[in-house]
């Protein structure tokens, strides 16, 4: 078997590790999760962390809500592997408990969907009524022939699932980033 270019992107939480619930800002107007670029003004964001969020920010910062957060070294990282199709939007996290504000975080958006999941291959889980919409996955295998050496990029299949080249997930491995890990395709 040919050893796979490319890796999906999940969350990991350590021990310790913040994952902030309920934190993200109800009111906002705008989704970061559908791989277009935003094209209406984002207002500043404040990302709340109440008692049940507390512990280490992670660099890929865990939380529940319509957006994702990255710290400023894992954009460095990001910038310097040749990911060159991410927005970034400032934002604030504020402790709630402790009065403490971070300001090294942003909200990413990743610009750039692709269709490349072999359904043949894959074991998928669909939206009710849907053979395209994947709501998850047993194991997922992708036709690396359809990215056309993307280093990072949603699947326009799952637009909440990230997918990165193998040295972009190398870089952010050497780096020593938390809150994220690099999961191969389960191609046979």
């Amino acid at each position: 078997m040919m050893m796979s270019d490319y890796y999906l992107w999940e969350n990991e939480k350590s021990e310790g590790d913040a994952f902030i619930y309920g934190g993200w800002p109800q009111d906002l107007p705008v989704s970061f999760y559908t791989g277009n670029r935003i094209v209406d003004a984002v207002p500043k964001i404040v990302i709340t962390m109440n008692a049940r969020s507390q512990g280490r920010l992670t660099d890929d910062l865990l939380l529940t809500g319509r957006g994702r957060v990255f710290s400023k070294k894992l954009l460095e990282v990001l910038r310097a592997s040749g990911v060159d199709n991410i927005d970034t939007y400032p934002c604030t996290i504020q402790n709630t408990v402790t009065g403490e504000s971070n300001e090294d975080y942003s909200v990413v958006n990743v610009i750039g969907k692709i269709s490349c999941v072999d359904q043949a291959q894959s074991d998928l889980v669909f939206a009710t009524g849907s053979t395209e919409d994947i709501l998850g996955y047993d194991t997922i295998v992708l036709d690396e022939k359809k990215i056309g050496g993307a280093r990072m990029f949603l699947l326009a299949e799952m637009p909440v699932q990230i997918v990165v080249h193998r040295d972009v997930a190398d870089a952010v491995k050497a780096a020593g980033l938390t809150g994220m890990e690099f999961i191969s395709q389960d191609a046979d």
